[in-house]
């Protein structure tokens, strides 16, 4: 999904409610789901761009605590190994309770510490003064401990990740978290947390890098082939037949040389035909007002949004029962009008 600011190119929901039965799709996106078998609730989810390399990890590791997904992805920078974390807030720090979980702590976190590049992200569900939290729990204080900072780096910058609105009141947390290799970290372009949370009781956070994604090769066959002029073709294809000769065509794997060939003649093809216009459409009214992306958005769907947005935002000022419960009628509403749309 691309928008105005963000070039998304991955998505990891945390928390995605879906079972085994439930279907998902989102035109354009690969979709990893790791569903909990029985129990509501829980559940992680990547949406990989569409074409975008990755890999599924698979990790191993016998957790009943801990939910975790892990993929690869391939960019410039290397292979960089994504684990989604989460961890249920029922889950109450009993001694033998966080015995256990500290255990699949260890052996998860010993895992990740395998990968030369990773980012390390999710809903953690423990608090620490270390990423902002106003106090420590027993969770929250095992992982300042055991975590070493000289490969494990923090990028949260204090921001507050999670809502908390009850009858009357409103607060904030610092629960999700991001972690990432110290050889990555210079490559960070961006940490942010959305002030708008869609809905949703997590706020929106993007992480973005300096790099570029490796992707499956994509041949485009928007030609016009009636103008197609051969004599250039053939003239541009023997000045870069040589390349066919060297030796890292010739010491190549088949999968490469193939690309090598399509890639060769493409260009011989985009130097010798010209290509059929593909300018984007201007995504305005004519009223010169921007249409948005969603080709179902209308006006109905803005205002329900922009009501939400706004109730949402009088709730970190004064909060009470009757304000709550008029925000949770719009976020219904919301969910309401954007459905019959």
């Amino acid at each position: 999904m691309d928008n105005q600011k963000f070039q998304i190119v991955q998505w990891n929901v945390r928390e995605s409610f879906l079972k085994e039965e439930d279907t998902f799709k989102l035109k354009n996106y690969n979709i990893i789901r790791y569903d909990r078998p029985s129990v509501k609730g829980g559940g992680i989810v990547f949406l990989i761009k569409k074409p975008i390399r990755y890999e599924i990890i698979e990790h191993n590791l016998i957790l009943n605590l801990i939910e975790i997904g892990v993929i690869s992805i391939e960019t410039q920078l290397g292979i960089i190994t994504l684990f989604a974390y989460y961890r249920s807030p029922t889950h109450v720090p009993g001694n033998t309770l966080l015995g256990n979980w500290q255990k699949e702590w260890d052996s998860l976190v010993n895992q990740i510490s395998k990968y030369e590049k990773f980012i390390f992200l999710g809903d953690f569900n423990a608090h620490n003064s270390w990423w902002g939290s106003n106090h420590t729990c027993p969770y929250g204080q095992y992982m300042e401990d055991n975590l070493d900072p000289s490969y494990f780096t923090l990028l949260n910058n204090g921001s507050p990740t999670h809502i908390n609105i009850t009858g009357n009141a409103y607060s904030t947390s610092h629960i999700d978290l991001t972690f990432v290799s110290p050889n990555l970290y210079a490559d960070i372009s961006e940490w942010l947390v959305l002030d708008d949370s869609w809905g949703s009781d997590h706020f929106p956070i993007v992480t973005s890098l300096f790099t570029q994604i490796e992707q499956y090769s994509k041949i485009d066959y928007r030609y016009n082939l009636r103008k197609l002029n051969w004599e250039v073709f053939h003239n541009e294809l023997e000045q870069d037949k040589f390349i066919f000769n060297k030796l890292n065509y010739l010491n190549a794997i088949v999968t490469d040389k193939y690309d090598i060939f399509v890639k060769t003649v493409n260009d011989c093809i985009e130097k010798s035909i010209p290509k059929k216009s593909n300018s984007k459409k201007s995504f305005k009214t004519s009223n010169n007002i921007p249409k948005p992306y969603c080709c179902w958005w209308n006006e109905n769907c803005d205002r329900a949004v922009r009501i939400r947005k706004a109730r949402l935002k009088s709730l970190e000022y004064h909060c009470d029962l009757q304000k709550f419960i008029e925000y949770k009628k719009l976020k219904q509403n919301d969910k309401n009008v954007c459905y019959m749309v």
